[in-house]
């Protein structure tokens, strides 16, 4: 009996599971992956026991009607499978939010009917065998299943297709989803190998009952024409990409002593070539320090780099924008580089680091031999990167456990407990353990615990009594009000799990980023609009609106939002001065300079991060001069759209108006360091921390130089300008004294590295 019902009742079932958990209870990508999983299996399985039981005929049956009629005959039923499924998914949208169902309803129609069409046909290609056939056809996805995972493990992309999901679009970190051409591509490919199948098959069953072969062979060729074209673009569509794609893609080679750095030479200056090979040498010697491990020496062969040029060439390449990847076993990292100093660098190279304490063909601790455990693998990564920052991960820590944002220690060490949780959550809390960690007990003993995913034998105590030694102790770690707020600000955002629409947002979040860089401004407002509708409690969407009206000149429409925003102090400090730095902005714009000064004062009064804080002393103080001067400063700071000569005009303007005022001095020497020219740079940063000539002399009173946070820059720019002049000497004596007398625990940690790296580059010159 060929009944489907039984089979309907799998959809059905399937229906309600996806509807009971987060993320695939939403028609979209996810739900349509798992379905195509499911339904495709499902279809194969049943095609095969209508086989097995004898309902259908062999497809090679000369009394039978043929493969080719007896497949699109089934297909009709095997393709209803799809539908109780998505029915009950569109009608939960009913009860959970969908953003985007257009998109969705595109994925379902992409990825679960294909799937069901290719199970079936290997069912069918496994039907003339006389025993054994649902065993070959399961092992066939068994087998396409290990290629696959061969692939993600040793190939570098981290995303990819297969014919049961469609598409494994990667990194949950990366939110931001669309329709991908490669994902169309590879179905039109899933297609043209199920009609080979099943075109093979009808052409055997002709020939054997010797009946007119027709059209048939023709078709037959045309389709295995397609298949070989496919394949043989399969890197240009974007359907697969294997190491040698990727390194023709980038085709720019640097060699040094323990680094093949894959890059794209469109994106690296020469200069640019001979920073980033420094910086990977550098942090290599900063990894071996902090490990106590050379993984160069113990593999024989350097580490290969690869460094996409732009988030558009990773995603194409890699199938990431935002996600960042270091494989142990393969001795291979991908990133991105933007400057000297990239953290990004350090934290992928660290887990490089750890493949020789490693365990397994994976080199990672395994929980139960079987899952990777991710608090163990991320949190020493981030201990050992340890950007400089003005929030440490132990005050962060502190700060999310008093705001109640801190994910539970013993959680994230469970199987799934880590990629449950906000990233940035995990990642910070993760790190701060494991620095504590290896603070407190050393690297040698943390490497005992890595190899054998086993924290409890290593240290002679229970996960949960570690973690409450290491909580009294983080809750001790001193924080001001100002880290709290931008704690609770960073921290609030929370896991693709727990927000509504995330990928959606994510999505139009890069397309309004998008339509911005290239100008479209109505295109982008409009996106923005959006997003605000479908989250209207969410403040963030109503700044972005309130920005990007400004700049497409909206001055009425700007000011209506952000002067609401900038009275609701309910939205924290840190939102609070964005809506009312916009309002300073607007203000000085249109030519109420005292009224914008009124603005970036208050803003002042607030607690803030060094970065804002800087920004905002800066347009406080260039609205303090007189007429032409507040315009001088307002044409630097506020023009858009400045390339690098036209705002190293207007910084050289503001300064010729008043020779005594450092701010603009150090403006000219940051914007000059930022362009590269170094020497030029440092006679500017040094004048803006000295005094005015000739004041002593005169009997004066020495002028004011730099509030201390733009001291602390203009110091830390200095040093740096020195360092990349080639003074690496002088860069040193610098960087340490500026490290034993700031206040600012980011400044310090930098200066810090900053020493490290003179030393370490006088080292190469000696």
């Amino acid at each position: 009996m060929r009944t489907i019902l039984p089979w309907m009742s799998l959809s059905v079932f399937l229906g309600l599971l996806l509807c009971a958990f987060p993320l695939v209870n939403l028609l979209g990508y996810e739900s349509a992956a798992v379905a195509g999983a499911v339904l495709g299996i499902g279809a194969m399985v049943r095609t095969s026991l209508l086989f097995g039981r004898g309902a259908l005929p062999s497809p090679l049956d000369p009394r039978g009607p043929g493969a080719l009629a007896l497949y699109l005959d089934l297909a009709r039923g095997n393709l209803a499978l799809v539908l109780p499924a998505a029915a009950l998914l569109l009608l939960n949208a009913l009860r959970v939010k969908n953003c985007d169902i257009p998109l969705g309803i595109a994925f379902w129609g992409v990825i679960p009917p294909v799937s069901v069409l290719a199970g079936q046909a290997i069912a069918f290609a496994t039907a003339p065998l006389p025993r054994g056939r649902l065993a070959l056809a399961l092992g066939v996805v068994l087998v396409q299943t290990l290629a696959f995972l061969w692939r993600l493990a040793w190939q570098p992309p981290i995303a990819g297709h297969t014919w049961t999901i469609g598409w494994f679009a990667g990194s949950l970190y990366d939110e931001a989803i669309q329709l991908p051409r490669g994902l169309l591509w590879a179905r039109v490919g899933v297609l043209l190998g199920s009609a080979a199948l099943v075109l093979g098959l009808e052409l055997a069953w002709r020939r054997r009952g010797e009946r007119a072969l027709g059209g048939l062979p023709l078709a037959l060729a045309v389709v295995l024409a397609g298949l070989l074209t496919l394949h043989h673009q399969r890197a240009a569509l974007n359907i697969q990409h294997d190491q040698a794609s990727v390194k023709e893609a980038l085709g720019g080679l640097i060699e040094t002593e323990h680094f093949r750095i894959h890059y794209d030479p469109g994106s690296l200056d020469e200069r640019a070539r001979e920073l980033i090979a420094l910086d990977h040498e550098f942090r290599y010697a900063e990894m071996v320090s902090f490990f106590d491990e050379d993984p160069v020496q113990w593999r024989g062969r350097p580490i290969d780099s690869f460094v996409y040029g732009n988030r558009k060439q990773q995603q194409r390449l890699l199938g990431s924008r935002q996600t960042l990847v270091a494989r142990p076993w393969t001795h291979q990292m991908h990133i991105r580089w933007s400057e000297i100093g990239d953290t990004a660098l350090a934290h992928e190279l660290a887990h490089l680091f750890t493949a020789p304490f490693g365990r397994g063909p994976l080199q990672l601790p395994m929980r139960w031999g079987l899952i990777p455990d991710m608090a163990l693998i991320e949190g020493v990564a981030s201990a050992a990167d340890a950007p400089p920052d003005e929030l440490s991960v132990h005050q962060a820590s502190r700060a999310m456990r008093e705001l109640g944002l801190a994910p539970d220690l013993r959680q994230l060490f469970d199987p799934a407990g880590f990629w449950n949780q906000p990233g940035a959550r995990a990642y910070t809390t993760a790190s701060s353990f494991v620095q504590w960690l290896i603070a407190r007990h050393g690297i040698a003993t943390f490497k005992q615990a890595y190899r054998d995913a086993d924290l409890e034998a290593a240290y002679g105590r229970s996960l949960d009594e570690l973690v409450g030694e290491w909580e009294g102790w983080v809750d001790q770690v001193e924080l001001s009000d100002g880290e709290r707020a931008l704690a609770g600000h960073r921290y609030r955002r929370g896991s693709i799990f727990q927000r509504a629409c995330a990928r959606t947002m994510g999505e139009l979040a890069r397309l309004a980023g998008q339509a911005e860089a290239r100008g479209a401004l109505d295109r982008a407002i409009a996106l923005r609009e959006r997003m605000r509708d479908l989250e209207p409690g969410s403040p963030e969407h109503r700044l972005e609106l309130a920005r990007l009206k400004a700049k497409a000149g909206d001055t009425a429409g700007a000011m209506e939002i952000a002067a609401r925003m900038a009275e609701r102090e309910e939205l924290g400090p840190v939102r609070q001065a964005t809506a009312r730095e916009l309002v300073g902005d607007l203000r000085w714009g249109a030519g109420e300079v005292l009224e914008a000064n009124r603005e970036y004062e208050r803003c002042l009064s607030l607690p803030l991060d060094e970065g804002r804080t800087r920004r905002l002393l800066v347009k406080h103080k260039g609205t303090q001069g007189d007429e032409e001067g507040a315009e001088r400063a307002r044409r630097y700071l506020l023009d858009e759209g400045l390339n690098s000569a036209a705002r190293l005009w207007r910084a050289l303007s503001w300064a010729e108006l008043d020779p005594s005022d450092p701010v603009p001095r150090y403006l000219v020497g940051r914007t000059l360091h930022q362009n590269g020219e170094h020497g030029a740079a440092r006679p500017w940063l040094e004048r803006a921390g000295q005094k005015q000539a000739g004041l002593e002399q005169a009997g004066l009173e020495a002028q004011v130089l730099l509030e201390p946070s733009l001291e602390d820059e203009r110091r830390l720019l200095e040093a740096n300008a020195a360092l990349r002049a080639g003074a690496p000497g002088e860069a040193e004596g610098l960087y340490a004294r500026l490290m034993d007398e700031t206040a600012s625990s980011r400044v310090r940690a930098l200066a810090a590295e900053g020493v490290d790296r003179a030393r370490f580059e006088a080292s190469l010159a000696r």
